[in-house]
């Protein structure tokens, strides 16, 4: 550097932290070491001199990766069919499940007001053996005997009973049938058609109207009839192919 004696050495450097110029001279090469520049600031020093670079508040930081798996949430239940009714009383199998008076019952327990099958009965409709399901398997178990210890409904032959319909929708309407097994039917095997009187015992015809939501169907009960029976109550509804079946155990 101009104007300086041979043996002084001068340098110049940038004082990183205060951004100022400084300057610094030593006598003798090699008697004192060259001064070091500071060492850079850390990231909290760095922010405290630079204003306007603060740490941003946690509102606006970047949200950290999740990295647990999100619970899957169990398959929702397809919906029923259009809500319908059993009759209460004399009270249906599928009632039993689903207020647990029976276990061990199935899915049938959460839609009891889905036994649809075709109609038609007794020429068309579920097969024997099916038939308190309405034909499906699903419904199996109220085809299932379980050995005649269903519990049963306490009537009288040739009593006047009404049977109590209490809908959740009430479907455009053909009848209501009410059947009852034979004399000598066997409560351990699954209800056939074999098993029941030939004709209904009560019929109440609609022509298409829909019942009231609260309906009961006043009738009069089998003659001659004692001991452990079933009532099958066949629904069927006028503007589409289907009828709603209801097994109900009854004790004369």
């Amino acid at each position: 550097m101009a104007g300086t004696d041979r043996t002084t050495r001068s340098r110049i450097g940038l004082d990183t932290a205060n951004s100022r110029q400084y300057c610094g001279t030593w006598s003798r090469p090699g008697t004192h070491p060259p001064a070091r520049a500071p060492a850079p600031p850390t990231s909290k020093e760095h922010h405290a001199y630079r204003p306007h670079a603060q740490i941003p508040p946690a509102s606006r930081r970047p949200r950290a990766r999740r990295l647990h798996r999100r619970r899957r949430r169990p398959p929702r239940r397809p919906p029923a069919p259009a809500a319908t009714a059993t009759p209460t009383p004399p009270i249906s199998r599928q009632k039993l499940c689903a207020n647990k008076t029976v276990l061990d019952c199935g899915p049938i327990q959460w839609e009891p007001q889905s036994v649809e099958g075709f109609k038609g009965f007794p020429a068309a409709g579920p097969a024997d053996g099916a038939i308190c399901s309405g034909g499906h398997g699903e419904f199996a178990q109220l085809d299932d005997p379980r050995g005649g210890t269903w519990p049963t409904t306490k009537v009288t032959s040739g009593q006047s009973y009404g049977f109590r319909w209490q809908f959740t929708a009430n479907h455009s309407t053909t009848d209501f049938k009410y059947y009852v097994t034979k004399n000598g039917w066997d409560p351990t095997r699954p209800l056939t058609r074999a098993s029941l009187d030939p004709q209904p015992f009560l019929t109440v015809a609609y022509n298409g109207a829909r019942p009231a939501m609260t309906t009961v169907h006043q009738g009069v009960m089998p003659s001659g009839k004692t001991g452990r029976h079933m009532i099958l109550a066949v629904w069927t509804v006028n503007d589409t192919p289907m009828a709603f079946y209801s097994c109900s155990d009854v004790q004369f």
